[in-house]
This record gives C-alpha cells, sequence and structure tokens, in this order.
C-alpha cells in the first residue's frame, strides 16, 4: 500500500544566542556575519529562508508568495535600514511536502544618542571654582544632548594640557553630573559622559573645563613705616601725612583698608565683620585720639577669594607715656590674697605700659572706699611692685606708678585694686536630712531628688561637695578629693548599697578655704527576693477539679528570701491576668484549696518586706477550678458495624467501629475492645483505659459480641465513663447445599400447557441463611453463565414458569446471606423451555 509522509514541522525561528539575541540589533552589531535567528524544526531535507522582511505591524505572512532565495538564515549585514523585521522559512522534504514558517521580530536600530554639549553651569558657569564655591552641591556642568534614555557620569578628573580623553575605558560610575564639593584639590578638571538608547548604542561626551583654586592672596609683610617705622607716633608726629604702614603682597586685584582701629590689649581681629571702604592706608593725621592703633586689609585675587590681614600695632602717645594697665597677677590673679597666700614674695600686680623709659612705684596704698589718686602728691619712692608678704592687713590695697618718656613726659597709673581677706569659712555640721533623716536609703527612696544632707555653714560665698563616696574607715576630706558637685547629693545619686559621706568645700572670694565632712547614711535598697508561688497538693497541676475541691492544704507554695514577712491576697479572678502591686489588699495567710469556691482562674498576690522597709510584690502560678465533669453523650455504631455486625467482608478494615459523641472534655482514652455477651461489660475506673483511638474491624480476633469502654478528661482531671452499643462480629457464610428443579421443571422440562404456571421452579436447600435473593430465569451460555456478585439478584421468590416467555435452556442463581450479610451464591440446575406444539 502507499506510504504517507508528513510535511516537514517548524516548531520555531527564534531569536540567536548572537547579535539579536535581546530582540534588538544596535551600531556595533550591525555589521556582524552571524545568523540572527535559529531554526528549530524536524522533517525537513531542504531550508530556505527569505531576506529580512518588514513586520512593523506584525502582520507579515509567511506563504508560498514569499521569495525563498537564502540558504542560510540572515545576519545583521542583510538589513540596511532601522525598523522592525522578520524572516520567512520554507521547508521541504524529499517527498516535495513544504511547511512554511515566520521567526520572532527584531528591531534594527543603529542610530546612537546625540551629544550636543556638556556645558559650565552654576559654581563653574565662569569656569573657575573659587574658595567661596568649593562646597556647593550644585552641578558644575549642564548636559545638551538628544536620543539617549540613560546618561552616566564619570567623577571630575584632570584635564591639565587637555589630556582627558572621553571614551569606552572611562569609568562612568556617577548618575548625576559632578558638584564643586566633589573636588578637593586645585587644578583643571573636566568630566566625561555616556549616552545610551535602549537600544544599547553609545555616544560619548566631554565637558567644558572647570578651574579650582581656592588660593587667596598672600601677604609678606605688613608693618610701620615713616612717622610710625618705630611703633609710635609722638605729638610732633601727629599731622604727618605719609602712610603708617607698608603693605608687601602678591595675587592680589583689589586692596581695601579699613580705616585705624584700636587695638587696645592686641584685641583687633580682622575679618569679613570689619568695614573696608577706604583705598588708601591711613597717615598719622587721620587719628585724633592717644592709643594703641592697628589696620585691616581686605586683598581679593581674580577669582574672588579674599584674604584678611593685619597691620602691626602703631601706638599714638601726644600725653607722656601711656599707661596701659597694673593687673592683678600671680596670687592676686583674682583680685585677693588669702591665709595661704598672704606670705608669698611673687609680685601682686603686673604693669602694661608704652613710651615710659623711667618706672617709679608707691608702696601699697589703702584703697578702701577707691579712695586712693594717682598723680604726683604721691611718694614714688619704690622700683618694685609689692608682694602679698607687704600687706599688713585684711583689706583693700592698691598701687600707684608713675612713668617718664624719653621726652620726660609724665604719666600716672593707678593698679585695680587687691583685696587681703585671710579668715576662712566655718564648718559647723552636714546632717542627715529629708529621706536619709533616719540614716537610710531604702529600694523606695533610691531614686528620690531630695538632698541627703543639710549643710550649716558661714563665710563662704561658694559651696562644692564631692560625689557621695562609700566611707572607708580613714577617709579624711581635705583638697586631695575631687569637688565637682554644685549641690548636696541626693538618693538617686547612689548606685550601690553601702555607708556613704560627702565632703563640702568652702571658700570664699578671697580663696580661703574649709572642709567638712557629714554624717554617715547607709543604702540599703536590696529588697527580697520573690522566687515564686508554685501551686501547691491537689493543685500542684494547675487545676483543682471535683475531686480536689474540699482539701484543707495550702493552695500554693512560697519560695523567697530577705523577707521577714510575707503577707497574702485572697485569690483573686486572673482570667484577665492582673498585677501584683501595692494597690492590692494584702494582710491573708497562705490560701487553702477549700477557700477557692466556684469554678474559674486564680491567682494571689504576696508582699514580702525586709527589716529596712524594702517590699517586693510577687504573683503566683495560675490555678483554675473546674469541678464540671465531661459529658458522656454516646459510642454509636459507626461505618461497618452501623448494622450492628461485622461480616467476613468487613473483618479486616481500619475504619472506626463506633462515633464518639461527647463534650467539655480536653481527653480521650479507650478500652481494648471486650467481651459484651449478655452487656456483662461495665464501663468504671477500674478498666485499662490505653487506647487513644477507636477499635477497628481489624481488632477483633473473633467472633462473638463486642463492645469498649471510653474515658473522658477534662484539663482540671474530672473523668466520664461511658460504653459503647454491642456490635457482633460473625464471619461464618451460610451453606448452599442446591436449587433443584421443582414443580413443573422437576422433569427438566417446562411444555406448552406449563408455560402459564406459578409455582416455585426450583427448591432451595441451604443452612446458616437468614435470607435469599435470586435472578430471573436466564438462558444458559456457552460457556456457562458463573453465578457470583456480578449478578442482578433482584427477585426475592424462586422464579416460576410463567416468569419465562421464550423457549430455550435456562438456569436461575441464588444469593443467600446470613444477619451479619455474609453472602454465598449458588447455581440451579438447568431446565428446557419448549412451549411450542408440533405443526
Amino acid at each position: 500500500m502507499p506510504v504517507t509522509r508528513l510535511k516537514p514541522t517548524i516548531r520555531s525561528l527564534y531569536l540567536a544566542l548572537f547579535a539579536g539575541s535581546d530582540g534588538i540589533v544596535n551600531l556595533s552589531e550591525n555589521l556582524l556575519t552571524t545568523p540572527l535567528w535559529a531554526l528549530s524544526a524536524s522533517g525537513q531535507d531542504l531550508a530556505n529562508y527569505s531576506l529580512p522582511l518588514d513586520d512593523s505591524a506584525g502582520t507579515l505572512s509567511c506563504d508560498g508568495s514569499v521569495s525563498y532565495n537564502q540558504s542560510l538564515i540572515p545576519s545583521p549585514t542583510n538589513i540596511s535600514i532601522d525598523g522592525t523585521y522578520a524572516i520567512c522559512a520554507r521547508l521541504k522534504d524529499l517527498a516535495g511536502n513544504i511547511s512554511f514558517g515566520k521567526s520572532v521580530s527584531l528591531v534594527r536600530d543603529v542610530t546612537a544618542p546625540i551629544f550636543t554639549s556638556y556645558a559650565l553651569a552654576n559654581a563653574g558657569f565662569d569656569g573657575f571654582i573659587s574658595d567661596s564655591e568649593k562646597s556647593l552641591n550644585t552641578s558644575l556642568w549642564s548636559l545638551n544632548a538628544t536620543g539617549y534614555t540613560q546618561a552616566l557620569y564619570s567623577a571630575a578628573a584632570n584635564d591639565s594640557g587637555g589630556t582627558l580623553v572621553c571614551d569606552g575605558t572611562v569609568s562612568y560610575s556617577l548618575s548625576s553630573i559632578p558638584i564643586a564639593s566633589s573636588i578637593t584639590t586645585d587644578g583643571t578638571y573636566a568630566s566625561c559622559v555616556k549616552l545610551s538608547d535602549a537600544a544599547g548604542n553609545l555616544t560619548f561626551g566631554k565637558s567644558a573645563q572647570v578651574v579650582r583654586d581656592i588660593t587667596g592672596p598672600s601677604i609678606s609683610s605688613f608693618t610701620g613705616t615713616g612717622v610710625a617705622s618705630d611703633g609710635f607716633i609722638n605729638s610732633s608726629e601727629t599731622g604727618d601725612t605719609g602712610p603708617l604702614w607698608a603693605l608687601t603682597q602678591s595675587g592680589a586685584i583689589a586692596t581695601s583698608y579699613t580705616a585705624a582701629l584700636d587695638n587696645t590689649a592686641n584685641g583687633l581681629v580682622c575679618d569679613a565683620s570689619k568695614t573696608y571702604n577706604q583705598s588708601t592706608i591711613p597717615s598719622s593725621s587721620n587719628i585724633s585720639v592717644d592709643g594703641h592703633y592697628s589696620l585691616c586689609v581686605k586683598l581679593t585675587d581674580s577669582l574672588g577669594n579674599i584674604t584678611y590681614a593685619k597691620a602691626d600695632q602703631v601706638t599714638r602717645g601726644t600725653v607722656g607715656p601711656t599707661f596701659g594697665s597694673l593687673t592683678p597677677a600671680n596670687a592676686a590673679a583674682d583680685n585677693y590674697i588669702n591665709d595661704a597666700e598672704k606670705a608669698l614674695s611673687s609680685p601682686l600686680w603686673t604693669l602694661s605700659q608704652s613710651g615710659g623709659i623711667i618706672v617709679e612705684y608707691t608702696t601699697r596704698l589703702d584703697d578702701t572706699g577707691g579712695s586712693v589718686v594717682c598723680d604726683a602728691s604721691q611718694t614714688y619712692s619704690e622700683s618694685t611692685i609689692p608682694t602679698p608678704a607687704d600687706l599688713p592687713s585684711d583689706r583693700p590695697w592698691t598701687l600707684c606708678v608713675k612713668l617718664t618718656d624719653a621726652f620726660a613726659l609724665v604719666s600716672y597709673g593707678k593698679a585695680n585694686p587687691v583685696t587681703r581677706d585671710v579668715v576662712l569659712p566655718v564648718f559647723t555640721s552636714l546632717l542627715k536630712s529629708n529621706a536619709a533623716s533616719d540614716g537610710y536609703i531604702t529600694d523606695n527612696e533610691k531614686l528620690l531628688t531630695s538632698a541627703l544632707w543639710t549643710l550649716t555653714a558661714s563665710g563662704q560665698d561658694s559651696t562644692a561637695y564631692t560625689s557621695a563616696t562609700a566611707e572607708p574607715p580613714t577617709l579624711s576630706c581635705s583638697a586631695s578629693l575631687t569637688y565637682d558637685q554644685s549641690s548636696i547629693p541626693t538618693p538617686s545619686t547612689l548606685s550601690t548599697d553601702n555607708s556613704f559621706v560627702t565632703c563640702v568645700k568652702l571658700s570664699d572670694l578671697a580663696g580661703n578655704t574649709v572642709y567638712g565632712k557629714s554624717d554617715s547614711i547607709v543604702r540599703d535598697v536590696i529588697a527580697p527576693v520573690f522566687t515564686s508561688l508554685a501551686a501547691a497538693n491537689e493543685a500542684a497541676d494547675g487545676y483543682i477539679n471535683d475531686a480536689d475541691k474540699g482539701s484543707v492544704l495550702a493552695l500554693y507554695t512560697l519560695t523567697a528570701s530577705g523577707q521577714v514577712s510575707s503577707s497574702y491576697t485572697v485569690p483573686l479572678d486572673d482570667s484577665t491576668p492582673i498585677s501584683c502591686d501595692s494597690g492590692k489588699t494584702y494582710g491573708n495567710a497562705l490560701p487553702t484549696i477549700t477557700s477557692v469556691a466556684t469554678d474559674g482562674t486564680y491567682a494571689i498576690c504576696v508582699v514580702l518586706t525586709d527589716t529596712a522597709g524594702n517590699k517586693t510584690y510577687g504573683k503566683s502560678a495560675q490555678v483554675i477550678r473546674d469541678v464540671v465533669h465531661p459529658t458522656f453523650t454516646s459510642l454509636a455504631l459507626a461505618n461497618a458495624a452501623s448494622d450492628g455486625f461485622i461480616n467476613d467482608s468487613e473483618k479486616a478494615l481500619t475504619t472506626d467501629l463506633w462515633a464518639l459523641t461527647g463534650s467539655a472534655y480536653s481527653a480521650v482514652a479507650y478500652t481494648a475492645v471486650g467481651n459484651d455477651s449478655g452487656g456483662i461489660l461495665s464501663c468504671t475506673s477500674s478498666g485499662t483505659y490505653n487506647q487513644s483511638s477507636i477499635p477497628t474491624p481489624a481488632s477483633l480476633g473473633s467472633d462473638g459480641v463486642y463492645s469498649v469502654c471510653v474515658r473522658l478528661s477534662d484539663a482540671a482531671g474530672n473523668t466520664t465513663y461511658g460504653k459503647a452499643l454491642s456490635v457482633t462480629r460473625d464471619i461464618g457464610a451460610p451453606i448452599f447445599s442446591s436449587l433443584n428443579r421443582a414443580n413443573e421443571a422437576s422433569n427438566g422440562n417446562v411444555n406448552f400447557i406449563e408455560r402459564n404456571a406459578t409455582n416455585p421452579l426450583f427448591t432451595l436447600v441451604a443452612s446458616g441463611n437468614s435470607g435469599a435473593d435470586y435472578t430471573a430465569a436466564t438462558i444458559e451460555t456457552s460457556p456457562a453463565i458463573i453465578c457470583d456478585n456480578t449478578q442482578n439478584f433482584a427477585l426475592t421468590a424462586i422464579p416460576t414458569a410463567a416468569s419465562v416467555t421464550s423457549d430455550g435452556i435456562y438456569v436461575v442463581c441464588v444469593r443467600i446471606k446470613d444477619n451479619a450479610s455474609n453472602y454465598v451464591y449458588g447455581k440451579s440446575q438447568s431446565f428446557i423451555r419448549d412451549a411450542t406444539p408440533p405443526t
């Protein structure tokens, strides 16, 4: 017969793992010669392809109208214009069968992004980054480009001499344009940008250069010149119009000055806060008042970097030497001489003056009331400044100085007064106070912020304390300790239990100091330790059940330490957990089990107290009182046993024999099945309840009457017992002996005359059965009919002659059964129905 050959099968023309694998051919791939697609097919002997065809609308149809003039799958070089393309394939076998197929579409896009410019912007707009711009976070350049989907930037890089080349070798690690603060050293910089489109086409661009220069102008000198070259302007020089200072600098394109400014004690600071409104350096004629002067200059370079500078000091003195000050010094630097300093020999003052070449002092002068006037009336007989040892008594003291310059001009000056005070403050006591008045700090006092002691003292101007110190036996309050507390320690400052004191340092304005020691106090915050209130005796399992409820034993056992007394609440409702604290009512002994009178969830609280009065609260474990027993409703026959029997076909089943109905139990256990002939099985606590599941037919080892006992238990241990309905195991089948012909069929034939008789055609002989079902009379077949469960036993009586309506050889099947539904099948003798008389 002829052979039918199937056409070749095209499974797919998928994108090859070369240029078009991502569905796009870009500029870097358009000259590749590798195939753009890969064919998956079978059954062909020849494959030809079209050139890439426009499929921008997705409507390209591959059939016989297409030109299949390529023996190889096209490559990128076969596409010359951007667009969406697919190819067609034609497969042919030796028998001439042809199949057509269409590839997956791909896009050719070889148009790279267009870079226009990467121009300077913001801080870099003028091509420079100055000192004031170096920390700005705005972009240094602005990108102008089109046709890209992503722009990545390089960090700003050295471009001295324009040597930076922007290509694929550069690291494009930034997603945003570099900012001024990203450049940390001076130099010439540029940045590269890499533009990419969705097809992967790349274009590189380079920014304009920006120069970072944050170094301002420099100053070599700014010193006095002309009449101020010696640092002074005297009365004969006050009208000079030449500059007082000469500036030597480099790098500035703009220079501006302040007016001459006061520089007493060299306190002038030259910075942006000054007013630079002078274009020239002032002369002595611009200064009309004697004093110490300097000048500030502001230098600006081409980038706007600014440098401020201060000129050397020039002193104008036209009325004799200039007295600056006689400032208390050394031991008197605080304006006082105290008891510890009274014998020292260091000078009490330091002189500051200018122009005086002869310096003369008075002796120390009593300045009570500030009455001393320093002028020519005083006696200037001393060449040195007095010392603390020169002060004979407690009071304010001062000193006058006479200054004579080279022109014999004289000036006088008065010292700031120094007070001698050698009387010490008086310490009386630091007594226990507030929470510590009883000498103890307990746990409920440890966080208080009231003072631990009260100070009694006089004569001090300042008071300082040590931290509370754990008291060693020989603690001495002296200068060797650290007095860094401005107030008396509080209970909250004590962190450990111990005996504590504090030391106080009393000082007056002169620095005279006295030390004092407080009373001792004891911190004891270790409260008693509560470990547990564990349920005990009959309630040890956490429950009080019906059998436990009358016990007079303790409900709990306390485990604790450190207390001298323990007091309890009555049992409290804990169905919503309570907190044990001072808000509860205590004063009871440990409750007994019988004190819990109603069902519910209970706990008690205990308060433990030590000798210091520290208290600890504890909560017991929960105890649940539940004296209601579970309810047993039934263990009803179920599954195979629902008819009260287990027969031979059911004996090996593993489904439950009974179904439990009960309530309010949390655990159930069963006995093994037991003999219940005559209902003798009794279900009580004496049974062995060691089964976790209901017995199955497979657990019945022999025929008999069986039942099972169940024990229902709740979480409290209340127990209820129940008994299952009995089930009978009977796997002995009935016995079939015969189904022999009878009545009209007794001779093996039913004729025309007998055909309508209604007597049974057979007589059944069997034993052990409780019933029988029959098939209709059925024509015997070859091979012979087999009587089994495949037959239709629809009749409850033996068929009659009248039930047979056509001639033939007939048999009947019988199914006999017992009360347990054990079945046995039997077959009758055959008989012939011939009801057609001779003609």
